[in-house]
């Protein structure tokens, strides 16, 4: 439990570093739809190969799935090493 909360934090703060200030609400309600999706297919995803071909399979699949996400990843790696946007200041300016 302890090291979903921590995946939350880290997924907020991602969102809040790379979304603009505008779209930030509409970010984290696409994250929120592909977190649901991950849930609903991960046991589709363990299910049919262990059924269909055993643990190797099952093994096969989530290597796949692994370096899948690895790839898809690495735009938004080389997207947090760019500049920060600027934060919206809280004060009120006069």
């Amino acid at each position: 439990m302890s090291g979903e909360i921590v995946a939350f934090v880290a997924a907020t703060a991602v969102l809040d570093r790379i979304a603009p200030p505008h779209a930030r609400g509409l970010c984290t309600g696409i994250w929120g739809t592909t977190l649901t999706t991950a849930i609903i297919c991960a046991p589709v995803l363990a299910g049919w190969p262990l059924t269909h071909g055993g643990p190797g399979l099952v093994g096969d699949t989530t290597f796949a799935c692994v370096v899948l996400g690895a790839v898809v990843c690495l735009p938004l790696g080389l997207l947090l090493r760019g500049p920060r946007s600027p934060q919206p200041s809280l004060s009120p300016t006069h």
